[in-house]
Formats: C-alpha cells, structure tokens, sequence
C-alpha cells in the first residue's frame, strides 16, 4: 500500500469515526429511580440505545482503521507510533465496554418489554450503565495519550500540518489533566472533561479532512514498506 492510499485510508476512517459519533446520543437513565421507572424508562429508550449501540460499533471499527493507518504513516517515528498503536487499542476496548454494557437491556428485554426481569436485575443493569461514566473518565487516558503520540510525532514529519499537531497536544492535556481529580465535581476538571472529549472528537473529523485533502494533493504514489 503507498502513502497516498494509506493517507486517504486513514482520513476517510477519521471521518467516518468523527460522523459515527454524532449518532452516539442515548441519555442515562434517571438517577435514584425505583425499578419500575427504571423498566419503563429502559423499554421507551430501546431504539436511542440501539442507535448508540450501532454508532459504537463503527466508531470502533473506523477508529481501528484509523490507528492502524497513522501507526503505518507516522512509522519513522518508532517510539511515538508504538504508543500510539497500544493508546489506540485500549480506546478501542473502552469503546467495546461501552457498547457491550448499552447491549444489556437490549439482549434482557422480552418483546421489547422488561416485565420478565426482576426487581434485582434490573438495578444490575442500571449499575452497570452508571459503570459507563467512570469507564467514560478513565477513557480519557488512552485518548489522551493516543493524541499525544500523533501530535508529537505529527511534529516532527510532514504527515500532519503543525496546527492540527499543536490542537491535538492541547486536547492530549485537557484529556489527562481531566484524570487527576473527580472531573465531573470540580469545574476546572469537568471543563478539562468536556474539551477532552469533544476536542478529541473534533480533532479525529478535522485530522480525517485533513489528510483526505493531502492524499488528494499527492502526484506521485511513494510505496510504504
């Protein structure tokens, strides 16, 4: 595979990650609430979670592509491409936890109804979707540290534009800055929180644009040994 196929492979699957992420919108179920509420919350947010469950499943597959892609093009940079690669892998089992733990009352749910699902069950289930936010927070370090690796070896080749590489490092710090305290009690982390996620969302959409413009610009194939 050549550079401009790798280029175009990396920026279409960066694009696909970032459109795919849009639909990954299913609310948590109400906090404290009694286990009846909580079936018939799960029962009239079935589809809401089936649609992020779906959307979880190509982030996760277009974030895969995309990882492999960068590590191959950022290969001269050893060291950078390897953390990349391990960073990268360990997003994409935060992105499998997820939607495995959505699937929950999907794969419990009886003709879209929870009626056959006891009273214990069913607070598992809501347990184990709050699981997903401390799962959310501590996913913030691999993306984190996936950034960082891009971005410092987008700094020294010509495979990312300097600006992309600098917002990328700032997401990269936002993203483990968030770690150090409760991000979602203290305004300075839950700020950190929110520039992490979304930042990083943004950069995989605007890296994607990116390089498909790049890879479009290229004349000349160079063979990626």
């Amino acid at each position: 595979m050549n550079e401009r196929t790798t280029m175009f492979t990396a920026g279409t699957a960066g694009l696909v990650f970032f459109a795919a992420s849009l639909f990954d919108t299913a609310a948590d179920p109400p906090e404290g609430a009694a286990p009846a509420s909580l079936r018939r919350w799960y029962e009239t947010h079935l589809d809401e979670i089936g649609l992020s469950v779906t959307a979880g499943a190509v982030s996760l597959a277009a974030l895969l592509v995309l990882v492999t892609a960068l590590v191959v093009l950022l290969r001269e940079q050893r060291l950078y491409a390897v953390l990349a690669a391990g960073a990268g892998l360990l997003t994409a089992v935060w992105i499998w936890m997820t939607a495995a733990v959505a699937m929950i009352p999907i794969g419990m749910a009886d003709d879209r109804r929870l009626d056959g699902v006891s009273d214990t069950a069913v607070l598992t289930i809501d347990q184990f979707s709050r699981l997903g936010e401390t799962v959310g927070d501590l996913g913030a370090v691999p993306r984190g540290l996936f950034l960082l690796a891009v971005s410092l070896a987008g700094l020294r080749t010509r495979v990312l534009p300097r600006w992309l590489a600098w917002f990328g490092l700032l997401i990269a710090a936002a993203s483990l800055i968030c770690v150090a305290g409760p991000a979602w009690w203290i305004t300075s982390f839950g700020v950190a929180a929110m520039i992490g996620l979304f930042g990083y969302l943004l950069w995989t959409g605007l890296a994607g644009a990116t390089l498909i413009v790049r890879a479009s610009r290229m004349r000349t194939p160079v063979a990626v040994s």
